[in-house]
C-alpha cells in the first residue's frame, strides 16, 4: 500500500485456484497464442477458476500445497502473516500474524502460560507458550506501545503504555479495554509498573519528566511524582510497595508512592536505561549507557558491586558504522534487565545480538546466548565485506544506484535527523539491513523459561528436561540410528529401545509398519525397534527400560511417557494389533503402580511451599508447575492409549458382529439347502 493509506483501503492480493480437469482448449495455452482482453498473454486462459481468495493487503511472498492437496499455505513477509486455507470447505485452518514492526517489550503472565508483547505497530499481542500461537490482538493504541505488564490477579489483567499518552487496561476474560488512563497534559509514556496488590498503576514519561500514579479500579489520577531531570526510562515496584525509577539524568530514585516522597537517590556515572528489583526486594540492579550493571541495596543505599558488561554485550559492526565493532561504543550497553525467580542471577540484553546471564553474588558471566545468526542483519557480523564498500566508505548495497540526485535529495529531506522509520512506519534502510536488537528480556514466574523480544521476533528459552537429550544409561556410547540397529541385530533389545526413545519419535510416528517413512527418520527407527522385539522378551525389555520398576525416578525420567506416547498411535494404525496390545499391557503392569501415585502427587504439589524467602517460594512454584506439566503429559498419553484401544475394540466388535451375521446367514442358507434337498428326495 502507498504511504499514508490505511491497509483496510489498500488493494488486496488475491489467489485463484483452477480446475485442471475442466480445460476446454489446452493447445492455445501451451503455444502462448491465447490473449487476454488487455492484449497480454493469459497463462490461465482455458482454465475454469474454482476459487478466488482475497489474502492480504501486502505481497504474498511464498506459497505451499500440502501433499494431499487439501491445504494451501500462504506467507506475507511484510505483515508477518501465515495463512493455511482448505479450499474444499472454503475455510481457514490457521491464521497467524505477527507484529508488523519491531517489538519493544514483553511480559509473562504469573503462571507462565501467556506472553504479552508490545511493538511499534501500536498493537498488543497475547501468545501461548505451549503452542507458540497468537490468540488475541489489541489495537486500541494510536502510537507505538512501549511497555506492558501483567496484573497479579491470576494474570486476568494486562496493562500497556504507549507514546499516544494513554495507559490501557485489558480484561483477559473478555479481551476488552475496560480502563483508559491518561495524564492531565500531553505526555509520551516510556515505562510502566503495577504494585503487588494490583491497585496502583504508575507510568513514566519522556516529556515532561514525571511519574504519573493512577488507581486501577477508578482510573483516577492519584498523584504526580516530580524530581527527575530527564526522561523516565524504567520503573519497578518491590514487594513492600516502594517504587524505583530510573532516568536519563543518571539517577535511580526510590519513592514512597503514598506520601509522594523520595526516600533514596542512587547516582550513576551514566544514563540509566533499565532496572530490576530482586523478588525479595533486598537488591536492585540498574543498567547504564556505559554498559555496566550496578547492584545496590535499595534499603541502605549502598552499592554492592558493578558488573562491566561492555565486552560481553558488544555487538557487530553495522553497515553505516564508521568505526569497527571493537572500537565502537554504540552497541555496548544493556537496555533491559530482569532477575531470575530465585534472585541469584540477572538476565540482560540490549542493542546487540547477545543476551547475557550473570551471577549477582560473584559478579561473573554464566552464559551468553546469541539470538540471531542472520547475516543479512546489521550487527551480526564483526567484520564487513570490503568488496561492498566504495572508495568513499559508502555501502554499495544500501545505495539506490538507479535514482537520480534530485530523487535522493527529496528522499533525504523528507526524513528527520536520527529517524529510523518513514511516515508510513517502514524502515528507511530497507528490510534487508535492519539491525538485530534485544528490546526486552523477562523470566517466567516459574523460573523454568525466559523470553526475549528481538527485531527477529519473540524467542522463548525453556529449561525442560523432556526437550533435552538425556543419555540415561548410555554413557560413553554414540547414540545414532546405526548404533540402535546394531544393538537390535545382536539382540540387545533394551539398549536398542533406549536409544530409539532418546532419538525421539519424529513426525509420522503413527505409521505402524513404517513402510511409508524414510528408513533414517526417527519414527521409522522407533517402529523398527519396537516391532523387532520378540513377544517372549517383552516383560524383560519393559522392566529393563527404567532399571527398577519400584523406583519413582524410572517413571519420572520421561522414558516411560515417551514409550506410551509411541505405543498409542501405532496401536491405532498398525496391523500388528496383538503385539502392541501385549506391549501396552506389559508397560502398564510394570509401571502402573508407580505412575498412579505420581499423578496424584504432581497434582497436589502445587500448593506446597515454605515460609522462606519469596525467591524460594517462586522456585517451589516452578517445580510444582514442572511436575504438573509432566503429569499432564502423562495423562494425555494414557488417554491417547485408551482411545486407541477403544477404537480398535470398536472395530473388532463390528468385525465380529459382521462375521457372526455372515456365519448365521451361511448356516441358514445351508440348512435351507438341506431342507430343500430332503424335500426333493421325499417327492422323488
Amino acid at each position: 500500500p502507498a504511504p499514508g493509506v490505511p491497509s483496510a483501503h489498500a488493494a488486496r492480493r488475491t489467489f485463484s485456484l483452477y480446475d485442471m480437469a475442466a480445460i476446454t482448449d489446452l493447445a492455445p495455452c501451451l503455444s502462448g497464442k491465447r490473449k487476454s482482453a488487455s492484449g497480454f498473454e493469459d497463462p490461465a486462459a482455458g482454465l475454469t477458476p474454482l476459487h478466488s481468495l482475497s489474502i492480504s493487503s501486502s505481497d504474498v511472498g511464498s506459497l505451499a500445497i500440502s501433499a494431499s492437496g487439501e491445504w494451501l499455505a500462504f506467507g506475507a513477509a511484510a505483515l508477518g502473516q501465515l495463512l493455511v486455507w482448505e479450499w474444499q470447505s472454503e475455510s481457514y485452518v490457521l491464521k497467524q500474524q505477527g507484529h508488523s514492526y519491531d517489538m519493544n517489550a514483553l511480559a509473562f503472565s504469573p503462571d507462565g502460560s501467556v506472553v504479552a508483547t508490545a511493538a511499534d505497530d501500536g498493537k498488543l499481542k497475547l501468545w501461548s507458550t505451549a503452542t507458540g500461537f497468537c490468540f488475541a490482538t489489541m489495537s486500541d493504541h494510536a502510537a507505538p506501545v512501549t511497555a506492558v505488564v501483567f496484573g497479579p490477579q491470576a494474570g486476568r489483567v494486562v496493562l500497556s503504555a504507549s507514546l499516544d499518552g494513554t495507559v490501557r487496561a485489558y480484561d483477559l476474560l473478555r479481551y476488552k479495554n475496560f480502563r483508559t488512563m491518561a495524564s492531565p497534559e500531553p505526555a509520551q509514556f516510556s515505562s510502566l509498573a503495577m504494585d503487588a496488590s494490583g491497585e496502583v498503576v504508575v507510568a513514566g514519561a519522556m516529556d515532561p519528566f514525571h511519574i504519573f500514579v493512577w488507581a486501577l479500579q477508578t482510573g483516577k489520577l492519584l498523584d504526580v511524582l516530580a524530581g527527575h531531570e530527564g526522561p523516565v526510562s524504567c520503573l519497578a515496584f518491590d514487594p513492600a510497595g516502594q517504587l524505583a525509577s530510573g532516568s536519563w539524568d543518571k539517577t535511580v530514585k526510590v519513592w514512597n508512592v503514598w506520601r509522594n516522597e523520595c526516600l533514596e537517590t542512587l547516582s550513576h556515572p551514566a544514563d540509566v536505561l533499565c532496572l530490576a528489583i530482586r523478588p525479595d526486594g533486598k537488591q536492585l540492579t540498574a543498567g547504564t549507557l556505559h554498559g555496566q550493571l550496578h547492584i545496590w541495596d535499595p534499603n541502605e543505599g549502598d552499592e554492592l558491586g558493578v558488573i562491566d558488561g561492555q565486552r560481553d554485550i558488544a555487538g557487530g559492526r553495522g553497515a553505516a558504522d564508521r568505526q569497527t565493532a571493537k572500537s565502537s561504543a554504540a552497541r555496548r550497553h544493556f537496555s533491559s534487565v530482569c532477575y531470575s525467580a530465585d534472585g541469584s542471577c540477572v538476565l540482560a540484553g540490549g542493542r546487540s545480538r547477545f543476551v547475557c546471564i550473570y551471577e549477582t553474588s560473584q559478579l561473573i558471566l554464566l552464559k551468553k546466548f546469541q539470538v540471531s545468526h542472520n547475516r543479512s542483519r546489521d550487527g551480526v557480523l564483526d567484520l564487513l565485506d570490503s568488496r561492498l564498500v566504495d572508495a568513499n566508505g559508502e555501502r554499495l548495497d544500501t545505495m539506490d544506484l538507479d535514482a537520480s540526485d534530485d530523487e535522493l535529495y527529496d528522499k533525504a529531506s523528507e526524513t528527520l535527523p536520527g529517524a529510523t522509520r518513514a511516515d508510513d512506519g517502514s524502515r528507511l534502510r530497507g528490510a534487508g539491513r535492519r539491525e538485530i536488537t534485544v528490546s526486552g528480556v523477562q523470566f517466567s514466574g516459574s523460573g523454568r523459561e525466559w523470553g526475549c523480544a528481538t527485531s527477529d521476533g519473540l524467542l522463548l528459552y525453556a529449561l525442560e528436561e523432556d526437550l533435552l537429550f538425556s543419555p540415561v544409561g548410555l554413557e560413553g556410547e554414540d547414540v545414532t540410528p546405526g548404533a540402535a540397529r546394531e544393538c537390535l541385530a545382536r539382540r540387545d533389545f533394551a539398549r536398542a529401545l533406549l536409544m530409539a526413545l532418546q532419538l525421539g519419535d519424529g513426525a509420522g510416528g503413527g505409521q505402524g509398519s513404517g513402510r511409508h517413512q524414510h528408513e533414517d527418520s526417527p519414527g521409522a527407527l522407533l517402529t523398527e525397534v519396537l516391532e523387532g522385539i520378540p513377544v517372549s522378551d517383552l516383560p524383560l525389555v519393559v522392566r529393563a527400560l527404567g532399571g527398577s520398576s519400584s523406583s519413582a525416578s524410572s517413571a519420572s525420567s520421561g522414558l516411560v511417557v515417551r514409550l506410551v506416547e509411541a505405543l498409542a498411535p501405532r496401536l491405532a494404525s498398525s496391523r500388528h494389533l496383538d503385539f502392541y496390545l501385549r506391549f501396552s499391557l506389559e508397560v502398564l503392569r510394570a509401571y502402573g503402580p508407580v505412575l498412579k501415585p505420581s499423578l496424584r502427587a504432581a497434582t497436589s504439589r502445587g500448593a506446597a511451599g515454605s515460609a522462606g524467602a519469596l525467591g524460594r517460594r517462586a522456585l517451589q512454584r516452578g517445580s510444582a508447575a514442572h511436575h504438573a506439566a509432566g503429569a499432564q503429559r502423562l495423562r494425555a498419553s494414557l488417554v491417547a492409549l485408551q482411545k486407541a484401544i477403544l477404537r480398535q475394540q470398536k472395530v473388532l466388535l463390528g468385525l465380529c458382529d459382521e462375521n457372526d451375521f455372515t456365519l448365521r446367514f451361511l448356516g441358514a442358507q445351508v440348512d435351507q439347502a438341506h431342507a430343500a434337498a430332503a424335500a426333493a428326495g421325499e417327492d422323488g
